[in-house]
This record gives C-alpha cells, structure tokens and sequence, in this order.
C-alpha cells in the first residue's frame, strides 16, 4: 500500500526549518536598517561638524575684515569661551543668524550644543522656538592654542557632534588649524 501525505514528524520539522529560516531573514534585516540609520546619522554629524568649522572661520574673517579688529579680538574676545576648561567642554554656534553667533557652555554638560532643526526650511540651529524640531545632535566648539602659546597666530578649532544611538554614545570630530592671516 502507498501511503499519502505528511506525517506529524515531517510536518513539525518543515515548520521548524521554516521558522528558523524566517527568523533569519528578519534578524539580517533589522540589522542592516540599524546600520543604515547609523550611517545616515554619521552622515548628518559629520556634516554638522564641518559646519561648525566653517561657521568659527567665517567668525574670524569677519572679525579680521573689520579694520578696528585685531586677531586678539577673535582669539580673545569671540571664541574666548571655546577654549575649554574644568567648568566647561567649550562654547556652541548657531549659524542660522546672518552673523553666527557664539555662546559659552554654561556647563560640563552644555546645554547650548543641543542642535534643533526649522521643520520649514531644514536649517539646523540652536533654538528651541517656533517650527524647531529637538534632534538627536550636540555639536561643541574647542579652541587650543597651538603649541600651548597663548597669543600666537595660529589656533586649532575642533568641531565634535555627538548623539545616542541605543545605548551608545557616538561621535564626529574635525578640526583645522586658523591662523591670523592679517600682517601688521
């Protein structure tokens, strides 16, 4: 006799293959949205990072391109409280406005770094009012004084955005060296 059709056994494993093979392709999937999401997440940080740089060297030229100005004006004076200390990581830039404007870390945790975007325009910035969106950004401003020289022609700017992702903090760091390109 021929006997037809599955039996209990065959049905339970087809079922155990099955779901293990679903199970795979979900766990494979849900990982690579994760990762997408940190890769686009870096992506924005680091962009926000370079913009913080530009933003401080738009600061200097702008300082430098006033004839009563002079580099001690900038160094001193405009990212004074980005050079960090015990009380303070540094100093946050929001570069929405016509003239970006500088704010010193009020403290450890700067408060002033948390970066919000206007949901018409898209433009990241530093306030919490009106069409802003609280993102998941902070970005710090340091300055150094290089070769430790207080008053020299040159400082280093370094632009670092972080976030959480999960439970890990992540970060995006650049810096440039600035220097006084004005000749007395």
């Amino acid at each position: 006799t021929c006997i037809t059709g599955f039996t209990l056994i065959e049905t339970v494993v087809s079922l155990a293959i099955f779901s293990i093979s679903i199970t795979a392709i979900i766990v494979v999937t849900s990982q690579d949205v994760a990762n997408s999401l940190i890769a686009k997440n870096k992506f924005i940080a680091n962009y926000l990072a370079q913009e913080g740089i530009e933003l401080i060297r738009n600061v200097r030229d702008t300082t430098m391109m006033d004839s009563s100005k002079r580099w001690s004006d900038f160094t001193a004076g405009k990212i004074g409280g980005c050079f960090s200390s015990t009380t303070t990581p540094g100093c946050a830039i929001d570069g929405s406005l016509d003239f970006p404007e500088i704010t010193t870390c009020s403290s450890i945790d700067c408060p002033e770094a948390q970066l919000y975007i206007d949901s018409s325009n898209g433009i990241y910035n530093s306030s919490s009012s009106n069409n802003n969106q609280k993102t998941l950004f902070k970005r710090i401003i340091t300055a150094e004084n290089v070769r430790g020289v207080t008053g020299s022609d040159e400082v280093l700017i370094t632009s670092t955005v972080s976030w959480t992702q999960g439970l890990e903090v992540r970060t995006v760091k650049v810096s440039e060296n600035l220097f006084n390109w004005i000749q007395l």
